[in-house]
């Protein structure tokens, strides 16, 4: 069965090697060394055993840092020294050392290490060989993420790691942070997972920024193995590896990228003569008895149609002139890294630049980062590591967030000429909010420099008197400096007079309220510690092989800010606190700090029969200062198998090469929560109230009641999985997962009667305290296909997954007595409570025939009397079973290779989900076209939208009957990411000088299909106003010296 182990890998492997050499060269050599005249040049061959060349094998002159790697048709060339001993080496097989003794053609065959045959996978604290692996473990290389031009590291995460569900809200520079959920949510509260980096938990800085060339590989814990992270661990942990040197010559890489942007959606807005239109409509349901021409007449809609007066009757297109066709990106990396028998290193240097897609926009990002990770071998024994990463973010906004810019944009009239003929700006909708003034520095600026500082201090120490037991241990030392300097100028925008003659522009000034400059300042410094030691074990007992280790954690999480404003600047010309004015009401301070400690003791025993029977067994004692004494340590075990059935004498089915059943089962905690509930808080008001002489007071009231029983939540958790190998190339896992998350941490809603005064306060929405009384189960199934093979020079690949996971609400405190189709339990988590929609008015017939509202007219939504009692109430409300988190996500990739071109294609979908939309529109704002053009009118009977009213979110059709008419279908499958690339030859690269060069071409976000109107799927704003996604089309160089 090893043999048929051996021959199902080594196409894998050799396929992901040659992949990625194809990528980095073409037979070139790895490093260079003079050739002088006691050197001859060597070549040769390298095969397996069956004769198969093997692409990529590396072929070293012993004890120089002179070497190559093998070509497609495992073929080589080196130039060495006559005597030379040549080292050959290739994963899953044997190195072996060869004399050269004046040869210049060597025939070299390997011969396959079992030893080293297995995939390496990244889990907590350690690695693990695949085939051995317990857990339900999801593991992808490095270089799959570089594929993705996205400048954010979580963004790349979307259809490539099985289990992980990638949700993209935002496309805004800075702030596009994907947010990851590990096979769906189990809490109302916090579903983050744990970042683990390089072993250290939430370390500053986090994973979003990370640079994706200096990653090694990722990995995801989805089930009980992440226990043994404990109480930080319920939802799921992602552990990233970065990368390390190894031996040989300094190698440099260097990869630019040049992206161009667009938006992936954008609403189509209604035009000047269609919003005329519907404000006439709006004022006839009024009053009906003044016709349908009451604001404008049919002439000056005309008017709004032929462009004649741009001034007075403008046809503006607001979306057009504040979104520019295409915006710039541009990424640059560049590392080194190599090493010798003492010293390893690797060092990079990362650049990216984002700018908006505002026309004449401020908003741009802009980053720096340095890594350097060294690796010393002291001694036979000694290992130290001494790890460094620094990083400048620099972010600049408009004074106004994206929302504010999107909801100007989307809102400001057709009506209302974006600038006037003379070149003035026009005041916009209301407060001088012209959306082409808001996106440029007139209004000031919102400025956001960052620095994040990770050290590392480690080393392994092998007890030279007993060489199965090491100890390992680490200090790491994060930073993290963030401040933002917000500098608010007014500004001067104009609204046309036409009263005088000739016609005058009056100034209408926008800005701050006080009319003066005014300025916010605020400072946030953060430190973490931490410090771990652990004493590991590893034997080789013939059959039997043990492994594990013992070990001893403690982070302290050191957090302070700062925060000043001061108004009534006499110029714009200093933005600087002490200029401010002298007024009490013209100046605020305010400032904070936090220290947070946890203390943990661990360890995990694994045992392997043969690699075939496999047990697993992990313990973590954990200790929070997030709550009171007595219940601040929790326990979380865990205990997984696996069975190798085809490791079994009695197993033989030709097709079968690998099959493994596999189970988990284990406790883990959720200590995400905020801090010290188990205090009272209370809030310091300043200016509330003033005494006799009319001096402010200030007054404390209480913030939240303490809740002294606070702890943990806890989620049970059971997988159980089968992997299974087929025809050597085609790899399945199958898994079932099922989370009983207990203890959840939420606030009291139905049970707590308002006579008793514990009530959340106007403006005060925490003074009811949280208790661990929740509960919710989540189960699924998760699929994973792979598949590899080459049909003669063609190198193929294709892979897919699916996760499918629907949770279930046990308990949460609904109120008494509402009726069972309202009720939180049994539904999903965040499901929509809403009124059922289900037509609209269209006739007096349907006025007749079903439950009206007070006020109801034609063209109005007809609401389901779901209890019958003839009266549309809130408890004709229902509860959904969907949320706007997807129940099942899915992606596929596939790709091939042919002499110097590589193609790779990414699709990623996601299903079960909705998004409530409802635009801000009617006298308040603009329309999207969707509801314009196919609006219930009297002249549009047949329309299939509600009639447009004064205002959406007071309106009968909307906001004042929170209703699923506005509930979008936002199912998708996406074209995610698509490369194509071109190796150049062996020939030019050795006239150039270079060892290896690529160039390529990759889109991100290609193309969406999907029901949802006006809006990305992936957005969760309710009513449609956030920074679009991103598109990027993008040119690429890879080169290697």
């Amino acid at each position: 069965m090893k043999r048929n182990l051996l021959k199902m890998i080594r196409p894998v492997v050799a396929l992901r090697l040659l992949c990625a050499w194809l990528m980095l060269m073409s037979s070139g050599p790895v490093w260079s060394s003079t050739v002088d005249e006691e050197q001859l040049t060597v070549s040769g061959t390298v095969k397996d055993e069956s004769g198969e060349a093997l692409p990529g094998a590396t072929i070293v002159e012993k004890s120089t840092m002179n070497g190559t790697v093998t070509d497609l048709d495992g073929r080589f060339k080196l130039s060495v020294e006559e005597d030379a001993i040549l080292i050959v080496s290739f994963v899953g097989y044997e190195t072996m050392e060869i004399d050269v003794s004046g040869r210049s053609v060597i025939e070299i065959t390997l011969r396959p290490d079992f030893e080293s045959l297995d995939e390496v996978v990244v889990v907590g604290y350690g690695t693990q060989k695949k085939e051995t692996l317990t857990g339900s473990v999801s593991s992808v290389q490095g270089e799959e993420f570089v594929k993705s031009p996205q400048p954010n590291l979580s963004g790349a995460f979307a259809g490539r790691v099985p289990g992980v569900i990638a949700l993209n809200r935002s496309g805004e520079p800075g702030e596009d942070n994907t947010t990851l959920r590990i096979r769906g949510i189990s809490t109302p509260g916090n579903n983050d997972p744990l970042v683990v980096i390089d072993g250290v938990a939430n370390r500053l800085g986090g994973l979003n920024r990370l640079d994706p060339n200096d990653i090694a590989s990722i990995s995801v814990l989805k089930d009980a193995s992440a226990a043994i992270y404990g109480s930080q661990a319920a939802n799921g942990v992602i552990l990233v590896t970065t990368k390390r040197g190894e031996q040989g010559k300094p190698t440099f890489s260097f990869s630019h990228n040049q992206g161009f942007v667009q938006p992936t959606v954008l609403p189509e807005m209604a035009d000047a003569p269609t919003y005329a239109r519907i404000i006439n409509e709006i004022n006839y349901y009024r009053n009906p008895d003044g016709g349908m021409n009451q604001i404008y007449s049919e002439e000056e809609i005309g008017l709004f149609q032929n462009g004649s007066d741009p001034n007075n009757y403008p046809n503006s297109d607001w979306v057009s002139a504040t979104i520019r066709d295409w915006s710039s990106q541009d990424q640059q990396s560049l590392s080194v890294s190599g090493g010798g028998e003492q010293v390893s290193y690797f060092a990079s240097l990362g650049r990216i630049n984002q700018e908006s897609i505002y026309e004449n926009g401020i908003t741009k990002y802009q980053q720096y980062s340095l890594r350097t990770n060294l690796d010393m071998q002291v001694n036979d024994q000694l290992n130290i590591g001494v790890d460094i990463t620094a990083r400048q973010e620099n972010r600049l906004y408009p004074t106004r967030g994206a929302g504010d810019i999107f909801r100007a944009i989307y809102r400001t009239y057709p009506t209302i000429p974006i600038t006037y003929s003379n070149g003035l700006p026009s005041a916009g909708v209301e407060d001088a909010q012209n959306p082409l003034v808001m996106v440029t520095d007139a209004p000031g600026t919102d400025r956001h420099p960052a620095t994040v500082l990770n050290t590392m201090l480690k080393f392994d120490y092998t007890l030279p008197f007993l060489e199965e037991v090491s100890i390992k241990g680490f200090y790491a030392h994060d930073r993290s400096f963030r401040s933002r300097k917000l500098f608010a100028t007014p500004y001067t925008v104009y609204r046309i007079n036409n009263s005088t003659d000739p016609v005058s522009y009056d100034r209408v000034v926008g800005g701050p309220g006080s009319r003066t400059p005014e300025l916010t300042q605020r400072q946030q410094n953060q430190m973490l510690q931490t410090f771990n030691l652990s004493v590991n074990f590893e034997k080789d007992l013939g059959k039997s092989y043990i492994k594990g280790f013992v070990a001893y954690e403690q982070q302290e999480d050191n957090w302070n800010e700062f925060q000043a404003f001061r108004a009534g600047f006499l110029s714009d010309q200093i933005p600087e606190l002490s200029q401010g004015g002298s007024e009490p009401t013209q100046s605020t301070n305010s400032g904070y700090s936090t220290r947070f400690t946890r203390r943990n003791y661990f360890g995990r025993f694994a045992y392997d029969y043969d690699q075939k029977y496999l047990l697993e067994v992990q313990a973590r004692y954990d200790g929070s200062s997030i709550f009171k004494e007595g219940n601040q340590y929790g326990f979380f075990p865990s205990v997984s198998a696996g069975w190798r059935i085809s490791e079994e004498s009695w197993f033989s089915v030709g097709a079968i090469n690998n099959l493994k059943l596999r189970g988990s089962y284990g406790l883990l905690g959720n200590d995400r929560v905020d801090a010290f509930q188990y205090l009272n808080s209370y809030n310091l008001r300043q200016m509330d109230y003033v005494s006799s002489n009319l001096q402010p007071l200030p007054i404390f009231t209480i913030h939240q009641l303490a809740n002294p029983e606070i702890t943990w939540e806890t989620a049970k958790k059971l997988d159980v999985g089968l992997e299974l190998t087929l025809f050597e190339n085609i790899k399945l896992e199958l898994d079932y997962f099922n989370e009983r998350r207990e203890d959840l941490l939420t606030a009291r809603q139905g049970s707590l009667p308002q006579v008793t005064g514990i009530v959340n306060e106007r403006g005060v929405a925490s003074m009811i305290p949280q208790e661990n009384i929740g509960e919710v189960e989540n189960k699924g199934f998760e699929a994973i296909l792979n598949f590899q093979e080459n049909f003669g020079e063609v190198q193929f690949f294709a892979s897919a997954n699916a996760t499918y996971s629907q949770n279930r609400v046990v308990f949460l405190d609904d109120a008494a007595g509402i009726p069972d189709y309202q009720l939180r339990k049994g539904k999903v988590l965040g499901s929509y409570l809403v009124y059922d929609a289900i037509g609209i008015f269209k006739n007096a017939e349907d006025l007749d025939n079903n439950v009206t509202l007070p006020g109801q007219q034609l063209g109005d939504l007809i609401y389901r009397d779901v209890d019958g009692d003839g009266e549309i109430t809130e408890l004709d409300r229902v509860r959904l079973d969907k949320s706007n988190v997807p129940q099942l996500v899915y992606g596929a990739s596939f790709g091939a290779g042919f002499k110097g071109f590589d193609l790779s294609v990414l699709l990623q979908g996601q299903a079960k989900v909705v998004q409530h939309v409802m635009p801000e529109s009617g006298e308040v704002g603009n329309f999207f076209s969707t509801w314009a053009d196919n609006r219930w009118s009297p002249t549009n009977p047949g329309g299939t939208y509600p009639r447009v009213d004064v205002r959406t979110s007071s309106s009968i059709n909307g906001g004042l009957f929170y209703n699923d008419f506005w509930l979008q279908n936002t199912a998708f499958l996406r074209i995610k990411n698509v490369e194509l690339g071109y190796t150049l030859p062996e020939g030019l690269l050795e006239k150039i000088g270079l060892q290896s060069a690529r160039v390529y071409m990759s889109g991100f976000n290609l193309a969406t299909f999907t029901a949802a109107t006006d809006i990305d799927p992936e957005g969760d704003s309710g009513n449609g106003q956030f920074y679009p996604q991103q598109k990027i089309v993008n040119l690429g160089v890879n080169i290697k010296f």
